[in-house]
């Protein structure tokens, strides 16, 4: 099934990548997706496996609420390193 990416809420994912410091592409690896992906979602575009897009989304905002982000993102002068953080919180590395 094919959502539009308004049916995500794409300027929701913005503010999500913004807050977290991320590069657009920083975020696009983390969601796991192309950097074309999310230009063209930033452009209009669809999107194929939104469930596993929202699923991702879910599992950052967990990351994000359980591990005092603010504190970690301040140790991490740039979006590569905010990425490689959330990455490994994500794959329960630390």
């Amino acid at each position: 099934m094919r959502m539009m990416i308004d049916d995500l809420g794409f300027a929701q994912i913005e503010r999500v990548r913004f807050n977290l410091g991320l590069s657009k592409e920083d975020m696009s690896s983390l969601l796991g997706v192309s950097r074309q992906t999310y230009y063209n979602w930033s452009h209009g575009g669809s999107i194929k496996e939104a469930h596993r897009v929202l699923a991702r989304l879910t599992e950052v905002a967990n990351v994000v609420r359980d591990y005092d982000w603010s504190s970690v993102a301040a140790t991490k002068t740039t979006s590569a390193q905010r990425k490689h953080e959330l990455l490994a919180l994500l794959d329960g590395e630390q």
